[in-house]
């Protein structure tokens, strides 16, 4: 019997002109607004995180927002 292999592939759409979803991507200082807390510098290799990006770009919705509450005293 051979096994079973899984194979997902999600796509979303942004509305967004593609410059701006492509520098929401790489530019860490706008990065820090929907997925990360801080970067050394500006992505060279990327793999869209879409669902965070579409949020904070279409809606202004920050996912990371008091996601980290706790481990302020």
């Amino acid at each position: 019997m051979t096994p079973a292999i899984l194979e997902i592939k999600a796509a979303i759409q942004i509305q967004k002109p593609i410059h701006e979803v492509f520098e929401a991507i790489i530019d860490p200082q706008k990065m820090s607004n929907y997925f990360i807390s801080k970067a050394s510098g500006r992505m060279e290799e990327v793999k869209q995180i879409l669902a965070c990006l579409k949020c904070y770009l279409e809606y202004g919705i920050n996912l990371r927002k008091g996601a980290f509450d706790y481990m302020r005293k």
